[in-house]
């Protein structure tokens, strides 16, 4: 049994920017998700918001990968998602 694993890019406010990255979370099978799909995920003690940037599958993960909690009905499409990484790249920048 293959699990999907989405790579999330946490949207992060001023004061937790330095956390802002891409973190690796379990698609538990009960969910359809796609790339731009908003998804709420555990992040330490809290439950922060954050965009499924890509989705990769693996027969068994390489560290304990905690599930996507819930996800939103707003959705980005690919071409706004690639403009907002290619924005944060040009500006040195968070995609936050």
């Amino acid at each position: 049994m293959t699990i999907t694993i989405a790579h999330v890019q946490i949207l992060a406010s001023a004061h937790q920017r330095r956390f802002s990255g891409l973190y690796d979370y379990l698609v538990p099978t009960h969910f359809s998700l796609h790339i731009g799909h908003v998804v709420y995920v555990p992040f330490g003690a809290q439950i922060v918001v954050g965009v499924i940037c890509e989705l990769t599958t693996t027969p068994h993960p390489t560290a304990t990968v905690k599930p996507i909690i819930a996800a939103s009905t707003i959705h980005i499409s690919r071409i706004q998602l690639a403009f907002a990484q290619w924005l944060a790249r040009y500006y040195a920048c968070h995609i936050t």
